[in-house]
């Protein structure tokens, strides 16, 4: 695969697939789109900027794609790294038009930091650069 084609979107959620090498496997395997994939696995973690929307609205044909992999039964989980929160992410995308009951739950950088931040990981003075927008 070539990384440009990858990048571009070439590869996004609704075309053509990569599946990451197995043990000893020095290649990819293309799947030719969703049905060849969702065959081969009960659930998905979903990034969501620039494969489920682009901030400002659905990407074309995702909100589609991701009712049809929950009603195969899929269970879908959103793996982002916003420093956004989970109610805070699953509310977007709900605002964008997904069916939250779609999703089982996100995981977010932000759900993550904002913990170790409170506990003091970081020591006593600590910046969290996140959007204007961020209620936190």
């Amino acid at each position: 695969l070539n990384p440009e084609e990858i990048h571009n979107g070439s590869f996004g959620l609704w075309g053509k697939f990569c599946i990451m090498p197995g043990s000893g496997k020095k290649t990819f395997d293309v799947l030719s789109g969703m049905a060849a994939l969702v065959t081969q696995c009960k659930g998905l973690m979903l990034d969501q900027f620039g494969v489920m929307h682009n901030g400002k609205q659905a990407l074309p044909g995702a909100i589609e794609c991701v009712r049809q992999l929950h009603d195969r039964g899929l269970r879908l989980i959103i793996l982002s790294n916003s420093p956004q929160n989970e109610e805070t992410t699953l509310a977007r995308l709900a605002n964008l038009g997904f069916d939250r009951s779609h999703f089982l739950g996100a995981v977010t950088s932000g759900t993550l930091a904002v913990p170790q931040i409170l506990q003091g990981t970081f020591g006593s003075k600590c910046v969290f650069f996140t959007w204007a927008d961020d209620p936190r």
